[in-house]
């Protein structure tokens, strides 16, 4: 995709216009660079001949329409952000006992199976059928050790957790079953592998680092590196009571509704588009009498 700064403005078509039509001005001693013409009888000829091109391209479209003009009325990335204070830390590690239950790391028992994980001490914790439906539960070790599944369900009497499916650390089908003696935690938040961690407030303000896991049984963030704002290594470590944001996007200093771009994004979009209603994505017709037309088709020679 060529970059933007590639494209001619209004004024460089009138420049190509004027050179093409051997009407460009030279200066006053015909000997310079060719600029727009500064006779206003010529300049008005460029710039009909021009405006009647653009309008030429836009009605000559393909069958479907040009998509650059199917205007995008709004675009949702994401919302989802997570915020919270460091009660512990290490080089690596931040921890915040706000983004796990604190109910450690529990066992899971016998009848857990593909779809369902037991454990009855849940039932003291949470003695409301239902009450964990929306949290995360996260295996930590054992057979199904870095997958995770959402609740859908939860029986009080019996400590039984029903998943739909358990997924990989990335948030990818296929993740493994759990099997009894698997230990698990459980979180309102979901927090997956390569999410980011940035430091909001505190020490190391503007330090940001890749997410490579986390424990649901304890609130621990491990991370790769903390990097400065602008991604290079070097970033300051934080310390207990630093602010941080954890977003599944990379985005600008934790803030979920900036998104760095690269510097010739010129716009692209991945997957089905839908258009708000009233939204302008067609030509617009101007109806014109039929000399108009055959004149703008006529062979115009100039001597």
């Amino acid at each position: 995709m060529a970059e933007p700064t590639s494209a001619l403005s209004f004024e460089g078509l009138i420049l190509r216009v004027a050179r093409e039509a051997g009407i460009a001005y030279h200066g006053s001693s015909g000997t310079e660079r060719a600029m727009v013409p500064v006779d206003a009888h010529d300049l008005d000829l460029c710039k009909r001949i021009v405006t009647d091109g653009i309008r030429m391209f836009i009605a000559d479209a393909p069958e479907n329409g040009w998509r650059w003009m199917r205007r995008i009325a709004s675009v949702t990335v994401t919302a989802t952000r997570v915020t919270g204070t460091a009660d512990s830390v290490s080089t690596t590690t931040i921890v915040d006992t706000d983004l796990c239950e604190n109910l450690g790391s529990m066992t899971a028992e016998a009848g857990t199976n593909a779809t369902t994980l037991v454990d009855a001490s849940l039932t003291a914790s949470y003695p409301t059928d239902n009450e964990l439906i929306g949290y995360y539960c996260y295996i930590e070790t054992g057979t199904g050790a870095g997958s995770y599944a959402l609740i859908t369900d939860y029986v009080a009497s019996t400590g039984t957790i029903t998943v739909a499916d358990w997924l990989a650390s990335g948030g990818q089908p296929g993740g493994t079953d759990p099997v009894s003696t698997d230990t698990f935690g459980i979180s309102a938040y979901k927090i997956l592998n390569n999410y980011y961690c940035y430091i909001t407030a505190g020490t190391g303000k503007n330090s940001w680092a890749v997410i490579t896991d986390f424990n649901s049984s304890n609130g621990t963030v491990t991370v790769a590196d903390w990097l400065d704002a602008y991604g290079n290594p070097g970033g300051t470590d934080p310390t207990v009571g630093s602010t941080l944001a954890i977003t599944p996007i990379e985005t600008v200093g934790g803030d979920i509704h900036r998104y760095p771009l690269p510097e010739n994004f010129g716009g692209e979009v991945d997957g089905q588009i839908h258009y708000a209603s009233d939204t302008n994505h067609s030509s617009t017709i101007d109806w014109v009498h039929e000399s108009h037309i055959r004149n703008r088709r006529a062979v115009t020679v100039i001597t």
